[in-house]
């Protein structure tokens, strides 16, 4: 078994929700919605995923952060 494995097992959501935003540099959106997971990926540019529990996790086109709630995040160019 691998750590991300143990991640999806863990989580054991009753629905989903998908969003999509297009914006403009610099940008920033603050996720608050209590999920007790969220995939977080950029389809252009770079930016960062900030948590209180961890370092800030920069992220590119093509990568996929994976960030376990429910607490608030942000993601920011």
């Amino acid at each position: 078994m691998d750590a991300f494995a143990d991640l999806l097992r863990g989580v054991r959501a009753n629905g989903s929700v998908f969003g999509h935003s297009i914006l403009s540099p610099p940008w920033s959106l603050r996720f608050a919605d209590g999920a007790p997971l969220t995939l977080c990926g950029l389809l252009r540019g770079e930016g960062w995923i900030m948590t209180e529990a961890q370092a800030p996790q920069r992220i590119t086109v093509g990568e996929a952060v994976v960030v376990r709630g429910p607490q608030p995040f942000l993601g920011s160019q």
